[in-house]
């Protein structure tokens, strides 16, 4: 029996920091291989090791992971093949951006865990105004309109989607870059629910202890 929780949480790293291709098995050969796989930098080994775990708890494969010279990456791959007709049961689309599949939304627990694989892939955690505000942002390439209405509906709380531009200048040439950025607000109607169903899941230490200690020293018993 597939463990859902893991599997909300492997789906939220999978649809943020992963995707799934088609790549073929050798150069001499015209059959292809599909494939999952996820590439993070040294500051989200944690997470990608827990996603290498979680992939051999839920599918019994655990492939070595490499390291990419030329996106310095570390990367985790994996053929998925077989797996097609249990993604499309799940409904699970790797496409950007993350969109929680309507199992995942009704129930909160597993909504948590999916949470906390998206902050973990595509998420930070900022803390400003001398500590007093703490702001959990997700980038994407496209707007995330059905990871909002999935927060609206499990947090009940203010979700805003900004669209972000920048420009920079790479070997002469001038890049011109666009992405957005989906946010919401650690509160008193909200820590309750990142406390009891999220933090828990986040495997990247400075993510998970940025939020547990605001939580703690925002809303301890004593300060409620």
């Amino acid at each position: 029996m597939v463990d859902k929780e893991k599997l909300a949480y492997w789906i939220g790293v999978v649809q943020t920091d992963g995707f799934l291709h088609l790549k073929k098995k050798s150069k001499n050969s015209d059959l292809r291989t599909l494939f999952v796989t996820v590439g993070v930098g040294e500051k989200s080994l944690n997470m990608l090791n827990k996603f290498r775990q979680y992939s051999e708890d839920l599918f019994g494969l655990n492939p070595k992971t490499f390291y990419d010279k030329r996106s310095k990456n570390h990367v985790f791959r994996m053929g998925v093949t077989r797996l097609k007709d249990f993604f499309e049961e799940k409904k699970i689309d790797f496409s950007d951006p993350p969109k929680p599949p309507k199992w995942i939304t009704d129930n909160k627990k597993l909504f948590g865990a999916y949470l906390a694989g998206v902050i973990d892939g595509d998420g930070d955690i900022r803390i400003k105004e001398e500590n007093s505000v703490c702001l959990i942002r997700v980038s994407s390439g496209c707007e995330q309109n059905e990871l909002k209405t999935a927060i609206l509906r499990n947090l009940r709380c203010g979700v805003h989607i900004c669209k972000r531009s920048s420009i920079r200048t790479l070997d002469g040439r001038e890049i011109r870059g666009t992405w957005f950025e989906l946010e919401f607000g650690v509160s008193g109607k909200t820590y309750e629910f990142l406390r009891n169903f999220v933090i828990d899941h986040i495997a990247i230490d400075h993510k998970s202890n940025r939020l547990r200690n605001f939580i703690e020293n925002r809303y301890a018993p004593s300060g409620i």
